[in-house]
């Protein structure tokens, strides 16, 4: 799921991996890994990422993703 929510975050704000990396202080390669579910983000960087740099609220962007999947369903 910090997979999903952080890379719906990041596509919604239009940035890329590089700028969203940057922005948190990590490596994009870290961040890529995330995305791509090849590590689990801890959820302390899961929501720094999306209130810190994406200046986004967690609970209503995890709301926003369910209903879409449910929507898709």
């Amino acid at each position: 799921m910090g997979s999903e929510i952080l890379r719906y975050a990041r596509q919604l704000r239009g940035l890329t991996q590089a700028e969203s990396a940057a922005h948190y202080g990590i490596e994009e390669r870290t961040l890529r890994r995330w995305e791509n579910r090849e590590y689990s983000p801890k959820w302390n960087d899961v929501i720094g990422l999306v209130e810190d740099v994406y200046a986004l609220n967690i609970l209503e962007l995890i709301g926003k993703i369910h209903a879409n999947n449910f929507d898709n369903n």
